[in-house]
């Protein structure tokens, strides 16, 4: 059985430190995994879509792994990881993450908090595309090669969440890995980070207009889980003191408001940060 970790490089100076954690931490692994590094080099800024992209078409494992260049491994990572993708059968596997800020600012632990081994997939699902505990990122999360095989990453904006709104409905077999296995780094610089705002913009109308369309089970989670996104992209946008104040309460409300009010307030979100 292979993995092949997939690595979008925007940034080659941020990227050594990445690659030498992720090195280690396989040679570390004592297990019977084949391990492939697919290093997609985007020098020509053609966006974080076609890296991920890329590095699907050039892969030959049967599991795909993400890694974000710009963040780094525990050296357990893995191991942890080889030991349950030998256990059995598993479509996705997800694991805990720990944050931290570029900029000095407090960490925090991503931690998804139930009790480990297999989840109901129905229920992992509702978590992810409403963006809970899961969140929608591809970094923290192992995918058997089938789940992606035939789809396409769009855009270079929140790509990772639409993908996940299309791909869970349809998986079966969920593991969770109670483990914090992967460091984070929340910065500005990063290929997949919001460097450009009216791009940015012009994916979560994009979103909110698959939410509205969405008529299956998953249509007020995904609803849901695109005033998140909003709301979260609203705060790091930036803006004068008030809009940031206004921005950060509606990222608390967006739990508890009716479809339709929650509609027009995603609208009047992204117009506010067109000012």
């Amino acid at each position: 059985m292979r993995v092949s970790v997939i690595i979008p490089v925007g940034n080659r100076e941020q990227y050594h430190d990445c690659r030498c954690s992720i090195v280690k931490s396989i040679e570390a692994a004592d297990c019977g995994l084949d391990w492939e590094l697919v290093e997609v080099f985007d020098d020509d800024h053609n966006g974080v879509a076609w890296a991920r992209n890329e590095g699907v078409r050039r892969a030959t494992g049967d599991y795909l792994a993400w890694v974000d260049c710009d963040d780094v491994v525990y050296d357990q990572w893995a191991s942890a990881i080889a030991q349950c993708l030998l256990d059995g059968h598993v479509d996705i596997l997800t694991f805990d993450a720990r944050a931290e800020w570029q900029d000095g600012r407090a960490g925090y632990d991503i931690v998804y908090g139930y009790k480990g081994g297999e989840i109901p997939a129905r229920t992992f699902a509702k978590d992810v595309i409403g963006v809970g505990r899961a969140g929608g990122w591809l970094w923290n999360k192992v995918f058997r090669r089938g789940v992606l095989e035939g789809r396409r990453f769009e855009g270079n904006a929140f790509q990772d969440y639409r993908m996940m709104c299309e791909i869970l409905p349809k998986v079966k077999n969920v593991r969770y890995l109670p483990e914090k296995l992967y460091l984070y780094r929340r910065n500005a610089t990063g290929i997949s980070q919001y460097v450009n705002r009216k791009a940015s913009l012009s994916a979560l109308e994009a979103l909110v207009g698959i939410a509205e369309a969405r008529m299956d089970d998953y249509a007020d989670d995904m609803r849901r889980g695109v005033a998140v996104q909003t709301a979260d992209f609203c705060r790091h946008a930036g803006g004068e003191p008030e809009l940031r104040a206004f921005l950060r309460r509606q990222l608390w409300n967006v739990w508890r408001t009716k479809d339709i009010v929650l509609r027009i307030k995603v609208k009047c979100l992204i117009e506010a940060l067109r000012i």
